[in-house]
C-alpha cells in the first residue's frame, strides 16, 4: 500500500516542513494520476521559513495554480494555534525529514518530534494518519536492523506516544515514486541528501489511550482487585474484560477465522453435529481454579469447557468459549484462552484435515506434528523459539478433541497471545495476515520494594498485578527478600516490566503508573508499605 497516495478525493492533506515544495508538487501530480482526477485542491502545504529559494518560488506558483493552499512561517509544533489550520481536521499529516538544524542535537530533534505529535493530535481526524520519514537509523525501531544504540536515536515511537499515537506501519520511503523530489537541508539551503534508505513511519492515534494519572484515577484504582458483577456473575477485573472482548464473537479476529473454518471442516465430515453454545462460565468451586461468585455463592470459573459441556454420549458436537486460569507468575501469557472442543468418535480424523489446511494457508511444512501417547493423540507446535506445547489434544475419557485456539493462532501467525488479543488487532482473510495495532511497542523496567508485616502471599501479589489497569505489566521478577534481625517486617524487591501491545506508552507515563498506580494498589490491597 502506498500510504502517501491512499486518499479519497474529499480527504484533506497537510504537509509540513516543505523546504522547496518539490515533494508537494510530486505528491499532487501522483494523487491526480492515481485517483483519475484533473484537480485536487485539498492539499495544505507549509514550510517554517518565510524566505524562499528560486526553486521553491516556482513550485509554490505551480501549487497555487492547482488550487493548493500554501502557508509560510508555520511551526509544526504549534499547529493548534495557527489561524489557517486550527479549525480544520486533516485525514493525513506528512512531515518528511524533520530536523532542528545543526549537528549533535539529538535531544532537540526528539523534542521536535514529541511536540509535533502532541500538536498534530489536535487537528487530525480520529481515523487519520501521520506520516513521518526519517533518515536511516534515526527512528530507532527494530525494522531498520542497525547496530545503532536506541539511546543514540530519535526514539520516534516514544515521542509519538506523548501525543497518543502508536506506530501502525513502517517501510522504506518509496523514493522511486517521487523522482522529482529534491530534499534539501535546514532553512532551504540547497544541500541535497540521499533518501534511498530512508524510513517511512505511519502512526495512528488511539481513541482510548492509557488513562491520565490524576487524583480521581488514583483514588479509584484500589477497586480493581474487587470481583466485578456482570449480571448474576462476579469475576475479577481482568476476567471481566476478557468476557467483554471475547475474540470468538469478533468477526475480525484470528480466533474467529480459525474457529469458523473448523466449523466448516466438522460440518463437511461429520453428520448430524450439534452446536453447544451459551455454556455457563461458572462451575463448582475448586481452590485450584480461578474464583468467581454466582448468585452470591463462591464458584470457580471453568478451566476447560469439559467442566461445563454436557456428556457427548456418542453424538457429534462442537463447543467453543473462553476458559480461565488462576493468576500466576507468568505475565507474558494471559490467564484466559479461547478453546474449542469437538465431541464424538473419529473426530480426530477431521482435525488432521484441518491441520493440513492450516499448514497450507500459513505456509508451514510439517511444523504441526502428531504424537501418540497412552492411547491419546496430541498435535504439538515445534519451534526453535519455544518449547513444544499441546495445542490440539484428545481426551479419551470424554471422547473429545480439545483445541487451544489462542496457542494455535500464536504459533501459525508468529505473534504473542497478548498481541492476538490486543484491541483492534485485525485478521485479513484474503492475505491470511494479522494487522497489529502497535508495532515495536516499548518496554520499561522499574524496581519496587516494600515492607510487609507478614510473609507475602505471592499468589495474591500476582493477582493484584494481573488486575492492574490497562494490562501493562509484562513480567515480574523477584530480586531479593530481606529481614533485619531486629525488625519484624520483611522487605521484598521485585522488578516489573511495563509494555502495552495496543496503547501508547512512554517513559514518564510508565514511571507515573509505577509510582502512583501500582504502588498505591499494592499498599491498599496487600497492606504493605512501599519504600
Amino acid at each position: 500500500m502506498n500510504f502517501f497516495t491512499n486518499v479519497e478525493v474529499h480527504d484533506k492533506i497537510l504537509l509540513l516542513g516543505e523546504g522547496n515544495f518539490s515533494f508537494s508538487c510530486c505528491l499532487l501530480k501522483l494523487i491526480k494520476e492515481r485517483c483519475g482526477i484533473t484537480k485536487f485542491s485539498n492539499i495544505y502545504t507549509t514550510c517554517f521559513q518565510n524566505d524562499l529559494s528560486p526553486l521553491a518560488v516556482n513550485n509554490v506558483n505551480f501549487l497555487k495554480t492547482e488550487g493548493a493552499v500554501v502557508l509560510l512561517g508555520i511551526d509544526a509544533t504549534r499547529l493548534e494555534d495557527e489561524e489557517n489550520l486550527k479549525f480544520i481536521r486533516f485525514n493525513k499529516i506528512i512531515f518528511n525529514f524533520p530536523h532542528v538544524g545543526g549537528k549533535m542535537k539529538i535531544h532537540l530533534n526528539r523534542a521536535l518530534l514529541c511536540n509535533f505529535f502532541v500538536s498534530c493530535s489536535h487537528i487530525l481526524e480520529a481515523d487519520g494518519e501521520v506520516l513521518v520519514t526519517l533518515c536511516a537509523g534515526q527512528g530507532g525501531t527494530k525494522f531498520e536492523g542497525t547496530n545503532r544504540r536506541w539511546d543514540d536515536t530519535w526514539q520516534i515511537v516514544e515521542q509519538a506516544a506523548h501525543g497518543g499515537f502508536v506506530l501502525s506501519h513502517v517501510d522504506y520511503f518509496p523514493h522511486m515514486l517521487f523522482k522529482e523530489y529534491h530534499p534539501v537541508g535546514y532553512r532551504g539551503r540547497e544541500q541535497r541528501f540521499s533518501v534511498t534508505s530512508s524510513v517511512l513511519h505511519v502512526f495512528k492515534i488511539v481513541t482510548f489511550p492509557i488513562a491520565s494519572i490524576n487524583s480521581d484515577y488514583i483514588n479509584q484504582i484500589s477497586d480493581y482487585h474487587v470481583l466485578e458483577r456482570d449480571g448474576n456473575l462476579a469475576v475479577s477485573y481482568a476476567h471481566k474484560l476478557a468476557i467483554i472482548k471475547n475474540p470468538l464473537q469478533n468477526c475480525q479476529s484470528a480466533q474467529y477465522f480459525l474457529t469458523k473454518k473448523l466449523h466448516e471442516f466438522v460440518s463437511k465430515h461429520l453428520m448430524n453435529i450439534s452446536i453447544v453454545s451459551n455454556l455457563p462460565y461458572h462451575t463448582v468451586y475448586n481452590s485450584m481454579k480461578a474464583p468467581c461468585f454466582f448468585n452470591g455463592s463462591l464458584h470457580s470459573l471453568r478451566s476447560t469447557l469439559l467442566d461445563v459441556v454436557p456428556s457427548f454420549k456418542g453424538c457429534y458436537s462442537i463447543s467453543e468459549g473462553l476458559v480461565f486460569q488462576k493468576f500466576g507468575p507468568n505475565f507474558s501469557d494471559l490467564s484466559f484462552h479461547c478453546q474449542v472442543i469437538i465431541g464424538g468418535s473419529n473426530s480426530f480424523l477431521v482435525i488432521k484435515d484441518f491441520v493440513e489446511f492450516i499448514e497450507r494457508i500459513f505456509n508451514f511444512d510439517g511444523s504441526l506434528s502428531f504424537k501418540q501417547c497412552n492411547d491419546e493423540w496430541f498435535i504439538l507446535m515445534q519451534s526453535d523459539t519455544m518449547s513444544s506445547r499441546k495445542v490440539i489434544y484428545s481426551d479419551v475419557s470424554y471422547n473429545s478433541i480439545i483445541i487451544d485456539v489462542d496457542l494455535l493462532c500464536s504459533f501459525v501467525m508468529k505473534v504473542s497471545i497478548k498481541e492476538i488479543w490486543a484491541e483492534k488487532t485485525i485478521f485479513d482473510e484474503t492475505s491470511f495476515r494479522l494487522s497489529l495495532p502497535s508495532l515495536y511497542p516499548l518496554e520499561f523496567s522499574f524496581d519496587i520494594s516494600f515492607a510487609s508485616k507478614n510473609d507475602l502471599d505471592e499468589l495474591e501479589f500476582f493477582n493484584v498485578l494481573h488486575n492492574a489497569p490497562d494490562n501493562l505489566i509484562d513480567s515480574v521478577e523477584l530480586l531479593s527478600v530481606y529481614q533485619h534481625p531486629n525488625i519484624p517486617d520483611k522487605s521484598y524487591c521485585y522488578r516489573l516490566k511495563y509494555k502495552s501491545y495496543e496503547r501508547p506508552l512512554y517513559r514518564k507515563l510508565a514511571i507515573d503508573i509505577h509510582r502512583y498506580v501500582v504502588s498505591k494498589l499494592l499498599e491498599s490491597v496487600l497492606d504493605v508499605k512501599v519504600h
